[in-house]
């Protein structure tokens, strides 16, 4: 009888302690979504990944807190609260700056390195009658952002993946019609032979997509020009606030009067200046930076 309670004892303690440790565990990951969700992790790490990044929760909740502190401190020398919640609303957005810079960079590089190494492809093709064998021979003379690409696509078809599957992988890596245009010439060359016409279709395809990174360059050269507006436009925007603020503070000090920065409806007006241009700056990408995803 005193075994079977001590079992019995021992058997609601173990259950008890299981139970203690699933539910502390269900409420730590239960916070951890509510943080997640409370300041937007899950768009911004998602946007990373997209990028190629790992963003961790720590690492974003960090640059808000930096955020928060250059704020209290800009809030303690200027006595305005306000610049707490700018200092948060920037911690928040300055990684999704970041991020849609580095995610717009990288897929400019690959689809400006993009005609040179297919060039390279194309000019083994005909001598080696094979895809894969192509690759082999242009691989080591292939530099840039999508060499990887194409190395995958060897390793691919080196593991015996149907020329299908390893083409449609590069496809979605590359994100670009003309290239899918060209993956389906190959195709075709290589189920009927790449012979001398279907060589000058793919060379012709891959003018067409030379002619088009030229013009991206020329037309994102173009518009760098008008992405750089928006700094001069809120600059002198504070500048000329900032000198308005200074002819006043020397009219005034004979007369022991407030400048009107430092009332309160000055202060509302600064920090919302400082919010829409913070604003501005990251929405500004959006509509004047080329949608490279769009080609």
């Amino acid at each position: 009888m005193i075994t079977f309670v001590l079992y019995l004892v021992s058997g609601l303690l173990l259950s008890w302690g299981l139970f203690t440790t699933f539910s502390q565990q269900s409420k730590v990951k239960k916070k951890s979504e509510r943080l997640r969700s409370m300041f937007g992790f899950e768009e911004v790490s998602n946007a990373a990944l997209a990028a190629g990044i790992t963003l961790r929760l720590k690492h974003y909740l960090l640059i808000i807190v930096v955020g928060l502190i250059i704020g209290g401190v800009c809030s303690y020398y200027t006595n305005n609260i306000l610049f707490i919640g700018i200092g948060f609303a920037s911690g928040m957005v300055v990684p999704r700056i970041i991020i849609e810079s580095i995610k717009y960079n990288r897929r400019k590089e690959v689809l400006i390195n993009l005609p040179g190494n297919l060039r390279l492809l194309i000019s083994k093709l005909r001598d080696c009658k094979s895809l894969q064998k192509s690759l082999e021979t242009s691989l080591p003379l292939m530099t840039g952002a999508t060499k990887p690409i194409f190395e995958k696509l060897y390793q691919a078809l080196l593991l015996d993946v149907p020329i299908e599957h390893a083409l449609k992988q590069a496809q979605q890596e590359i994100r670009f019609r003309k290239f899918d245009d060209l993956c389906e010439k190959l195709l075709m060359g290589h189920k009927d032979g790449y012979h001398a016409r279907s060589i000058a279709t793919i060379r012709d395809n891959i003018n067409e997509i030379v002619w088009d990174s030229q013009l991206l360059v020329e037309v994102d050269m173009k518009n760098k020009m008008e992405r750089m507006k928006p700094y001069l436009t809120f600059g002198l925007c504070f500048g000329i606030v900032l000198i308005c603020a200074f002819m006043e503070g020397e009219l005034v000090n004979s007369f022991s009067m407030k400048i009107s920065l430092n009332t309160i409806p000055g202060k509302i007006f600064i920090a919302t200046m400082i919010l829409t241009a913070v604003l501005g700056l990251w929405k500004k990408e959006k509509y004047l930076r080329l949608n490279l995803d769009a080609l």
